[in-house]
């Protein structure tokens, strides 16, 4: 567990193989964040064009992918968690999925 820029909760995440990122926010005083953001980036270096990205979006709900201004592929799963929070058993599918997913988004750019 880190922080981000803003000093909220951020945390590096490494889960079945599977490296990312899950930064907090609508955080009141560091705490009590109401949504957080599952994260994931690849140095791809303009090999995963913004047509690729566009596809992955079109045929997957979740995450979204994108393009960085320096050509690195990213997915990105936004979670809102309202006022109390989700339930152990629902946090636990939402990082399972994210899992899964992010493994489809690897072979999808063929990482």
């Amino acid at each position: 567990m880190t922080k981000d820029s803003d000093g909220d909760p951020k945390l590096q995440v490494n889960f079945d193989g599977a490296d990312f990122v899950v930064y907090f926010y609508g955080c009141s005083n560091k705490t009590n964040c109401d949504s957080i953001q599952f994260a994931s980036g690849y140095k791809t270096k303009g090999r995963v064009r913004k047509a690729k990205a566009n596809e992955w979006n079109a045929e997957n709900r979740f995450p979204q992918a994108y393009i960085s201004d320096n050509g690195s592929a990213q997915i990105r799963h936004y979670v809102y968690l309202g006022q109390t929070g989700v339930s152990h058993y629902d946090f636990i599918v939402l990082a399972d999925t994210w899992v899964r997913e992010q493994k489809n988004f690897e072979e999808f750019i063929d990482w």
